[in-house]
């Protein structure tokens, strides 16, 4: 069977999308797959306006349990975060996913749809994870290690 040029490049388009697609969502699965399980931050800082809040400094302390699952095209995993101070623990829970061919995380209000909060990923390896979030006039840093 011959295929016309055009017949030719549609069928190279459609495979490109394909290997393009897959590369993608195995880059994003390889991220979720290092977040699994028990993370503390070693940093917490927001800076705004020229002053810089330490949110570790002033005796919070946060740990992360991301849960791996199978990352699907639009779909979340489920974060549990845990806030401590001297007297108590608040507990927040979360649906996180990785986008942006692994360079991006994205946290979901899983009760408001329309609240999403989007860090860019620095760095992420086994053992380490260091995000970045610029929103308004605030820049966020949040470095965790694995516990």
């Amino acid at each position: 069977m011959v295929y016309s040029k055009k017949q030719t490049m549609k069928h190279f388009l459609s495979l490109f999308a394909i290997i393009l697609v897959f590369t993608a969502c195995n880059k994003n699965q390889n991220a979720v797959k290092k977040l699994d399980g028990n993370w503390k931050a070693t940093r917490y800082e927001v800076r705004s306006n020229g002053k810089t809040s330490d949110y570790l400094e002033i005796g919070l302390s946060f740990n992360y349990y991301f849960d791996n699952c199978k990352l699907k095209q639009n779909q979340y995993c489920q974060l549990t975060i845990d806030m401590t101070n001297d007297f108590t623990t608040t507990t927040d829970i979360k649906l996180y996913r990785v986008t942006n061919y692994g360079k991006a995380l994205e946290f979901i209000d899983p009760l408001d749809n329309n609240n999403i909060t989007r860090y860019t990923i620095q760095k992420l390896s086994s053992q380490t994870v260091k995000l970045k979030k610029t929103e308004n006039n605030a820049i966020t840093f949040i470095e965790l290690k694995k516990v």
